[in-house]
């Protein structure tokens, strides 16, 4: 396996489990979205595949996704704002209103 690969897959681990630990239904259980580990292991794939030509570039793309999802809200927080919430850090990603 790639790193460009590992990367892709770490991105889609850590946005299955920030997901997964922001959502309730109305019953007050955790909801799974499957969707998310498909779409991770196709993206995978394709990073894979961009591996065997350039194996540079297909690192630099699996680090631009896993930043991606580290800083993307979906559905609710961001990873990073969501760690640093349960650390007790405040939010540096969000200005203060009326700075």
């Amino acid at each position: 396996m790639d790193t460009g690969t590992g990367l892709v897959i770490a991105a889609g681990t850590l946005t299955f489990g920030n997901e997964w630990y922001q959502t309730k239904s109305y019953s007050g259980k955790r909801q799974l979205n499957w969707k998310v580990p498909i779409a991770t292991l196709l993206a995978a794939g394709a990073v894979e595949g961009v591996a065997k030509a350039s194996p540079k570039g297909s690192a630099a793309l699996g680090f631009m996704v896993l930043i991606g999802a580290l800083v993307t809200p979906y559905r609710g927080q961001a990873p990073v704002s969501l760690i640093a919430d349960i650390l007790g850090k405040t939010n540096s990603f969000v200005k203060p209103k009326g700075k």
